[in-house]
């Protein structure tokens, strides 16, 4: 069982070991990427080159594979609002105002592209979504609703009938 258990062992790494030298050359390649990209973690020309590098590579894995990566696959979107430098960033509204318009903006756009990938954006009618809450607590919340909704109903009854009695009571006392 040992033995059996050492040349599956044995198998598995050398396996791992071809996968290993294919994975070097990326890693290899990704630390001096990202060495070049740590050097100048401000120079806007070198990260650009970077991230258009990035790109490159991720279009040319998916038509390696005989994908094209669409838009619907990545649904990403970077809006064009930009956030003013003399903002305070303790002015927690403003701020979160700002988060709030450009995340607005960028669904509206996200919801075009949709339309114009002729994709669905709602449910269809008869979609049944998975409950959090099983059927019997969904029957205890339905217990509790009607016994509430019947006590309101007594109570409102009762109401009813003093109003009837009083005006019984004073129409019989003016005759």
């Amino acid at each position: 069982m040992v033995k059996e258990f050492l040349s599956k062992k044995h198998l598995k790494s050398i396996e791992n070991q071809e996968n290993d030298e294919s994975d070097l050359d990326l890693e290899e390649e990704f630390e001096e990427d990202e060495a070049e990209a740590i050097e100048f973690p401000n120079d806007e020309e070198k990260l650009s080159e970077f991230t258009n590098k990035i790109k490159e590579e991720f279009q040319r894995y998916y038509t390696s594979k005989g994908k094209n990566p669409t838009w619907i696959e990545t649904m990403s979107l970077t809006g064009n609002i930009e956030i003013p430098e003399d903002l305070d960033v303790d002015d927690d509204i403003k701020r979160e105002l700002i988060f709030y318009n450009i995340t607005h903006k960028n669904s509206i756009q996200g919801i075009i592209n949709l339309k114009e990938a002729h994709e669905k954006l709602n449910r269809p009618g008869d979609f049944f979504a998975e409950m959090l809450k099983s059927d019997d607590q969904m029957m205890k919340i339905r217990k509790k609703i009607v016994t509430e909704q019947q006590r309101i109903k007594k109570f409102e009854d009762k109401k009813q009938k003093l109003q009837n009695i009083k005006f019984a009571k004073a129409v019989t006392n003016l005759f």
